[in-house]
């Protein structure tokens, strides 16, 4: 049987008094203790089979942030082995850290009894309730919002301070070491909690806030540089990962390249062709207000799988495109200013591999292959790593103007050399603005790379 056909009974048979209602199964939270003998919050499982949070559960009163099945089953402590999906083989994520034994725990709360009215205000305006703000530990220092940073170990060793309305405006509180960017993950714990489950990434601890206050599970990282740091391995047992970041060019490209590294079960969602450039969720929260969840739940439903591979409508376009330039064309490629190998390669592209005994004079002939289309204004990196940039310089001399080294050196008293020297070395000047010559021996593919980027 499919692991996710075990949900529901699971749910059913470990929620006591369940009702099914449509899609979503209710009951009364076995997490709220209630001293009190106040009325327990109501636990929802959403069952829509068709979700990416299908089996995901959470509690009315937020006395426990939401998750999935096996982060239920951990909860009740029950065996792993009744849990839907369990795999005797998975291993969580560890890594190599000593956690110290001084965290900053007492300030945290310190700070979360300083939030006051105008501050709850402050989100208000984005419609992130007071809940919300105390289901993510967030506080106020007398100046700035505190964002505590919790890891693994349920402590917290440091925390982003932020001045409201002033985002640009913050530093760190607590531990400098766990300020590093790997430690950068806000509400880290969500990770476990989301396991076989779906999980939402964003840039900015607000902006988590209001996916919260929508109801789904997720974690923030302070920008979109910091998404680097993060861990593939981290999100093994994530079955479906959601990016939502600001709208901005750079953010696409940063969605993209963590996209790559994650794989296929990324989808980014993308923004509406209305908003304006550098919009993010809080933004769009503040200015739609109610009308936020529909918008959101049509992005999630426009959102597509991550895929590296062009898509094949714009494959088939770029291909037809590529078609209709080489039309009337003499050459397909770069002319190489040699009639027989212009005919035999149709211009030089893609990539070319000459092979010759040594001496044959393989360099010398791709010389005057690379001299003469930069001569033609053509760029070209000419990477060299036997004969040197000196050698390389004064063979292109003497081939333009026809004359031997020593003849160079010696000074010819022919008038008729003096010019074509002359004329060679004007021609060999701006020769160089087209032709590069790379000797570096330790010249890495990356730094290949930027070099032709830069050409």
């Amino acid at each position: 049987m499919n692991p996710g056909d075990k949900i529901q009974p699971f749910y059913l048979a470990h929620l006591q008094g369940a009702k099914l209602e449509g899609t979503m199964l209710k009951a009364s939270c076995p997490f709220c203790a209630n001293p009190e003998n106040l009325k327990p919050g109501l636990l929802v499982v959403y069952l829509d089979p068709e979700s990416y949070f299908y089996g995901y559960f959470r509690c009315s009163n937020r006395c426990k942030p939401g998750g999935f099945a096996p982060y239920f089953g951990r909860l009740l402590g029950l065996d792993p082995q009744a849990v839907p999906g369990f795999d005797p083989d998975r291993s969580g994520y560890v890594r190599d850290i000593v956690f110290p034994p001084k965290n900053i725990n007492a300030d945290i709360k310190k700070f979360r009894v300083l939030m006051a009215e105008p501050q709850i205000n402050f989100f208000n305006e984005f419609g992130i309730s007071k809940p919300v703000l105390e289901e993510l530990k967030i506080g106020y220092n007398g100046r700035y919002l505190v964002f505590p940073y919790f890891l693994e170990d349920g402590n917290c060793y440091a925390a982003r301070c932020i001045l409201p309305e002033r985002e640009e405006d913050y530093f760190w509180h607590g531990d400098d070491r766990f300020a590093a960017a790997e430690f950068q993950i806000y509400n880290v714990e969500e990770v476990d909690r989301c396991e076989d489950g779906a999980l939402f990434i964003t840039d900015g601890e607000k902006n988590l806030a209001i996916l919260k206050e929508l109801g789904y599970p997720g974690i923030a990282v302070p920008n979109i540089d910091t998404l680097e740091a993060l861990d593939p391995e981290r999100f093994a047992y994530i079955n479906h990962i959601f990016l939502i970041l600001n709208h901005s060019p750079e953010a696409q490209l940063a969605a993209r390249t963590l996209a790559t590294r994650l794989g296929f079960k990324v989808r980014i969602l993308k923004w509406p062709p209305n908003v304006k450039r550098d919009f993010h969720l809080s933004m769009l929260a503040k200015e739609k207000g109610k009308e936020l969840r529909p918008i959101f739940t049509q992005m999630m439903k426009n959102a597509k799988a991550f895929s590296p591979f062009p898509a094949p409508d714009r494959e088939h376009q770029n291909f037809m495109n590529g078609l209709e330039r080489a039309k009337g064309r003499e050459l397909l490629g770069f002319s190489t200013g040699l009639a027989k190998m212009d005919e035999a390669l149709d211009g030089i592209r893609g990539i070319n591999i000459m092979g010759g005994q040594p001496k044959a004079g393989k360099s010398c002939f791709f010389m005057q292959v690379s001299t003469a289309m930069a001569g033609k204004k053509i760029p070209v990196i000419y990477y060299d790593f036997e004969n040197g940039r000196e050698k390389i310089y004064t063979r292109t001399l003497c081939r333009l103007s026809r004359l031997s080294e020593r003849e160079m050196r010696a000074g010819s008293p022919d008038r008729a050399a003096s010019e074509r020297l002359e004329s060679a070395d004007s021609d060999f000047k701006k020769l160089l603005h087209y032709f590069r010559v790379v000797t570096d021996r330790k010249v890495s593919p990356e730094i290949m790379k930027r070099q032709i980027d830069f050409l």
